[in-house]
C-alpha cells in the first residue's frame, strides 16, 4: 500500500476517533435546523497543539513529516532513518503529555516541595505531643477531629508514628 494511502487511512481513523469521543462526552451536539458546520473542527485543535509543542522542541521539517505533510525537495533529498526521528520525537514527549505535575517542575523543586511537607508534618506531630502532654487533647480527639491525618500520622501505643518519611515511618 502506497505511503500516501496509508497516511490518509490513519487520518480519516484519527478523525473518527475524535469525532466519536465528542459526541460520546456530550461535546458535539446536533445541528441545529438550517446549520450546516459545528462550532469548531473535531481535530484541528489537536493537530495545531501538536505542531505548536513539537516545534519548540524538534526542526519544523522533522515535525511536518510526523504529521504527513509534503516537504517539496525534501521529501526526495532529504532522508532522517527512524531512529534519528524517534529520538527527536521523544525530545517532545514531555510537552504532549498531560501530567498531574507540570512538566516545568525540575526534580529539585520536587524534592523541596517534599522536604517541605516531611518538616511540616514533623511540626504537627511536635504539636499533638505538646497538647497531649499538657492533658489539652486525647487520642480520641485527634482521630475524630483531623481522619485526613491518619495518612499522613497515626498513633500507636501512646507514640505518634509519622508516615513514608525517607526513613520509613519514623516513631516519638
Amino acid at each position: 500500500m502506497p505511503k500516501q494511502i496509508k497516511q490518509l487511512k490513519l487520518k480519516i481513523q484519527s478523525q473518527k476517533l475524535i469525532e466519536r469521543a465528542l459526541w460520546a462526552q456530550g461535546i458535539r451536539k446536533p445541528l441545529e435546523n438550517g446549520e450546516k458546520r459545528h462550532e469548531f473542527k473535531a481535530d484541528h485543535g489537536f493537530r495545531k497543539y501538536f505542531k505548536t509543542m513539537t516545534e519548540k522542541h524538534m526542526k519544523s521539517l522533522h515535525v511536518e513529516m510526523l504529521m504527513g505533510h509534503a516537504t517539496g525537495l525534501a521529501d526526495n533529498y532529504y532522508r532522517i532513518s527512524e531512529d534519528e526521528m524517534l529520538s527527536e520525537y521523544l525530545k517532545a514527549v514531555p510537552a504532549l503529555s498531560v501530567y498531574n505535575i507540570p512538566p516545568e517542575f525540575e526534580n529539585e523543586q520536587i524534592e523541596n516541595i517534599r522536604n517541605e511537607m516531611m518538616r511540616l508534618k514533623f511540626d504537627i506531630v511536635g504539636l499533638v505531643e505538646i497538647l497531649k502532654d499538657k492533658k489539652l487533647i486525647t487520642n480520641e480527639i485527634i482521630k475524630e477531629k483531623f481522619p485526613e491525618m491518619q495518612n499522613h500520622v497515626k498513633l500507636e501505643d501512646g507514640f505518634v508514628i509519622v508516615k513514608n518519611t525517607k526513613f520509613g515511618d519514623v516513631k516519638f
